[in-house]
């Protein structure tokens, strides 16, 4: 049984079929690309390819590594050689973080508290100005504000149960936890 060439249905599939070979091809040329493409079209090629009438999960999973980002550089995996913060668990770049050797134990930049010794810096003369060495800013990363956040209490937290066992339990509230009252009437 053979279908001519100029079938409708043979004509879409055969567009169909072409339209994802070419999505197929972009998608692993955009996964192997060490971050070269923005993240905002690495989206939008995931979302173009979820969209496609089949489904590339190879491709998709691929891109959807892609967009994770590590180190300080904010860079994809790109096989380059990385470590571990034995902290957060983020990742790193040797290079970025101008590592020669593994280590045995690794602590980030943004873990690492940040420790200055004021003593040992020689003092000023309050006429001349002051010139301060720049420091890049350290992003941290995700991991590290969600550890900020726990180790914050939040305002239920701050109140505090206190129960006594012959006593009906009795509620603290700090004054941060207080909010104004307000009537809803205008003035």
């Amino acid at each position: 049984m053979s279908i001519p060439p100029e079938d409708y249905y043979r004509q879409k599939l055969t567009e169909v079929k072409r339209i994802g070979l070419q999505w197929a091809e972009r998608a692993r040329k955009v996964a192997t690309d060490s971050g070269a493409l923005s993240l905002d079209k690495v989206f939008e090629l995931i979302l173009e390819g979820e969209n496609l009438p089949f489904y590339l999960e190879k491709e998709i999973k691929l891109l959807r590594e892609r967009s994770v980002l590590y180190c300080i550089c904010r860079k994809p995996y790109d096989q380059r050689k990385m470590i571990a913060c034995d902290q957060c668990d983020e990742w790193y770049h040797f290079d970025c973080i101008n590592l020669v050797s593994t280590p045995k134990v690794y602590i980030c930049p943004a873990c690492k508290p940040q420790q200055q010794d004021l003593s040992a810096t020689p003092s000023v003369d309050l006429d001349r100005s002051i010139s301060v060495k720049f420091v890049e800013p350290k992003t941290p990363s995700p991991k590290h504000t969600k550890k900020l956040r726990e180790a914050e209490p939040s305002p239920r937290q701050k109140m505090v149960s206190i129960t006594d066992h012959n006593s009906v339990p009795i509620l603290r509230v700090s004054s941060e936890t207080l909010k104004p009252f307000r009537t809803g009437l205008v003035d």
